[in-house]
């Protein structure tokens, strides 16, 4: 097979072909080569290029290569592009849920210490406080108006004023 190659190739190389002619066999050679080893179209490019690349057949092939190599480098980008992409998104994700949940954690134990503060006071300074009014307060969820409260736990003459307090808060609500 390389012998036949090497003397078909020098057969054709020193024919009076026209260069172009040449270039478009010689490529033509190599395609057909190439069935039977990888090698033999390589060697035989190796040793003829300056002729095979005039060849129309060798300019297809390279622009077809060309062409394959561009989509592959953009499916390649993409997939990298969609993998960062994505795990940047998730640490993101991760990053703002975890922010999120502090801040949300942080304002749920803020209005818990209020209502703990108002329950405390109230049963320091009138005993035992009832269950009608400790379910009320346990309701609450604004820091201002549970810190607004404390301030009237501990300032009011009677379990009685606070809760009739509470009730005109919660009425304007």
């Amino acid at each position: 097979g390389a012998k036949l190659l090497g003397d078909a190739e020098n057969i054709l190389y020193q024919s009076d072909l026209s260069r172009s002619q040449k270039a478009d066999l010689l490529t033509g050679m190599a395609l057909l080569a190439g069935l039977v080893s990888p090698e033999f179209p390589r060697k035989l490019f190796e040793r003829r290029k300056d002729i095979m690349m005039e060849s129309a057949a060798y300019e297809m092939i390279k622009k077809e290569g060309y062409e394959e190599g561009i989509q592959r480098g953009l499916e390649q980008g993409l997939q990298q592009g969609l993998e960062k992409g994505l795990q940047q998104g998730l640490e993101k994700g991760l990053q703002q849920g975890l922010e999120q949940g502090i801040k949300q954690g942080t304002k749920i134990g803020m209005i818990e210490e209020a209502r703990e503060a108002i329950l405390d006071v109230l049963t320091e300074r009138f005993g035992e406080c009832p269950l009608t009014l400790r379910e009320i307060i346990v309701c609450l969820d604004s820091i201002s108006m549970l810190k607004a409260l404390r301030r009237q736990a501990i300032q009011v003459e009677s379990l009685a004023a606070f809760r009739e307090l509470l009730d005109e808060w919660l009425k304007e609500a």
